[in-house]
């Protein structure tokens, strides 16, 4: 047998490659296999380390046998390559194994041809890549995800390379910047961010950024693709990949949070204003009870001097312009009260012209000398249904901005005229004047032209506002150094409607010494300025009552302990340190419940009614309206 003998001499020496193969074969796949020249498997040999064989195509049958439907692009695009002979590189499938969980496999083989040429099958080798698979598919969801949050994101995320060219744009940065991802990827950020654009180029540049930092709190002023700016903040980081560096940018459009700070401060400084009106009104309401005391002494005395003066005296023509300085100082404390109370408004039908003339008069006492006021109004009743209260308001104020506007030199002229339906109310002034861009922003809160401290930018809003309750409209004409005009229109009302209108009940006239006289009552007198006391005290004596007065309301309770079956009427000032006129009105219920209590105030307000009422109070009497009304409604409530 010399061919035997032949072939055992050479397999010591074709061994170690036979060996050296197999070794690389179990390295490199997990199992080999063999088909014929019909395309069936006749061998299937396993790796040692290959444990699951169940997945395996079985011998004697085509290697696309068994494959699902879902694995119908695979088992054609197998069976089309072994049927043309072909190559089969890295094909992937589909099988279960013996426990039916699904197996990925990758098979490559190569056809076998004889020496002449004749097909005789295929030999190849076949890899199990289930937890390659397993990881891509880890992989691709992680990355899925990640991609899911970044572009639920409001910020706009960007991602740069060392060149500066977009290589990540989420959907947030397409919504900011009005551009899609696909026109964004491969451009850089000048188009959007110019100033993120040159510190990251400068920061790669000079390796200022480590992987690990983060830059936060960069304010930039971005664009959009439109090319409308809005304020931005961004924060920046440096990422490695793959040796190359990323830069990541997070933006974040300042707009809406700017805005809302800004509404909060405007909020803050109407609240400030507030509070100031309201610690005005305060003020104004203790000041207008002492000034009305002093107010009311010297009409009170005026009148008393008058009376003891002869006709003819010479001195009469003095004391009536004392009575009527004290007049008019009245009526100035009542419309600084009327500013400071703040009261809902009360429309009622009624001529312009007085308001505009009372307007006018507080304006120039308000304003200094050098300041002419001129006041144009006509003779005929303009009716509107205003409320007197911000009419005045509105002339205020425009009064003090032509002021503030002219300086210590000028003149103000105020004119009232019927324009068709419409009263138009005129304010012009010699002053400084506006240009255009100003004018077009004097009626927006808070802006000023003025230096910071002072002006709060509500004078011509809260005008503004004003004239749009009343229905009317207000119009400004203005040029630089050729002063300013404001002209309001307002709706004039029927005369019908003016007359059906309620009229406020008149102040009851003065009525001389003769009229209403008493018969001798008694009457206690409390008022915790001793001017007012005395004065009160001489009028009423003079009009035939007895007079017991008292600047303590402490010392008259004491009296009233003793006295009070005598005492036919207490009058009493409200507002007293130590006792208030209502704590005086409980005492004397337990004193003497059926004794007549007339409570006199600067300023009454719905709860003084509403307490006086609940305690018997007989009568409210205003202050401001004099002594001889206080007379007549002594003998009105004594002879009740």
């Amino acid at each position: 047998m010399p061919a035997v003998r032949r072939l055992q001499d050479r397999r010591p020496r074709f061994g170690p490659a036979v060996d050296a193969l197999r070794e690389l074969l179990e390295l490199t796949a997990d199992w080999v296999w063999e088909a014929d020249a019909n395309l069936r498997m006749t061998l299937v040999r396993c790796s040692p380390g290959y444990a699951d064989q169940g997945q395996l195509p079985p011998v004697r049958r085509a290697c696309w046998d068994g494959l699902d439907s879902e694995q119908e692009r695979a088992r054609c695009t197998l069976r089309a390559a072994m049927e043309a002979r072909q190559p089969l590189q890295g094909i992937e499938v589909v099988r279960l194994d013996s426990q039916g969980r699904p197996r990925h496999l990758r098979v490559s083989g190569r056809p076998i041809f004889g020496r002449n040429g004749r097909f005789e099958g295929y030999r190849g080798v076949g890899q199990e890549i289930t937890s390659h698979k397993q990881a891509e598919q880890a992989l691709n969801a992680s990355e899925s995800q990640l991609a899911a949050v970044i572009d639920t994101s409001v910020d706009a995320i960007i991602t740069v390379d060392a060149e500066g060219r977009i290589v990540l744009f989420n959907r947030g940065a397409g919504a900011m910047f009005g551009c899609s991802r696909m026109e964004a990827l491969g451009r850089t950020l000048h188009d959007w961010l110019p100033q993120a654009a040159g510190f990251i180029a400068t920061a790669h540049a000079r390796a200022a950024i480590t992987p690990a930092e983060l830059v936060r709190g960069l304010a930039l002023q971005a664009r959009r693709t439109d090319g409308t700016g809005f304020p931005a903040e961004a924060s920046l980081s440096r990422i490695v990949l793959g040796g190359n560096a990323l830069y990541c940018l997070t933006v974040r459009d300042l707009t809406q949070p700017l805005q809302a700070e800004q509404a909060r401060q405007s909020l803050e400084l109407q609240l400030r204003q507030s509070q100031k009106m309201e610690a005005l009104g305060t003020l104004a309401g203790g000041i207008a009870h002492d000034f009305n005391n002093i107010v009311a002494a010297i009409m009170g005395n005026a009148r008393l001097a008058r009376d003891h003066c002869d006709a003819g005296s010479p001195a009469r023509p003095f004391i009536s312009e004392i009575a009527s300085a004290g007049v008019r100082a009245r009526d100035l404390v009542q419309r600084i009260l009327s500013f400071s109370r703040n009261q809902p408004a009360v429309f009622t039908c009624q001529a312009l012209q007085p308001l505009v003339r009372e307007g006018v008069q507080l304006l120039r006492a308000m304003l200094p000398s050098g300041i002419q006021v001129v006041c144009d109004v006509p003779d005929e009743d303009l009716l509107v249904c205003a409320d007197p209260t911000q009419v005045s308001q509105v002339l205020m104020n425009l009064g003090t901005n032509a002021w503030q506007a002219i300086g210590r030199q000028g003149r103000i002229t105020v004119s009232l005229a019927r324009e068709g339906r419409e009263a138009c109310l005129c304010v012009a002034d010699n002053g400084c004047g506006m240009d255009a861009g100003t004018v077009e922003r004097i009626f927006e809160p808070f802006f000023t032209t003025k230096a910071k401290g002072e002006g709060t930018g509500l004078g011509l809003p809260v005008v503004h506002g004003i004239v749009s309750s009343h229905g009317g409209r207000i119009t400004v004409d203005s040029q630089p150094g050729e002063g300013t005009v404001f002209r309001i229109w307002l709706p004039m009302a029927q005369e019908s409607a003016a007359r059906a209108q309620p009229a406020p009940p008149p102040l009851p006239a003065a009525v001389d010494a003769t009229e209403r006289r008493g018969r001798g009552e008694h009457v206690l007198y409390l008022d915790d300025y001793p001017a007012m006391v005395l004065m009160v005290t001489a009028v009423l004596e003079g009009r035939g009552y007895r007079v017991t007065g008292f600047d303590d309301p402490l010392r008259a309770l004491e009296w009233l302990r003793e006295h009070a079956g005598e005492t036919d009427l207490v009058v009493s000032d409200y507002n007293m340190p130590g006792c208030s006129g209502l704590e005086l009105a409980q005492q004397l219920r337990h004193l003497r419940p059926e004794l007549p209590l007339v409570l006199a105030s600067g300023y009454i307000t719905d709860e003084l009614r509403q307490g006086a009422a609940e305690l018997g109070v007989r009568s409210l009497f205003d202050k401001p309206r004099g002594v001889e009304e206080l007379c007549d409604l002594v003998g009105e409530v004594l002879q009740g």
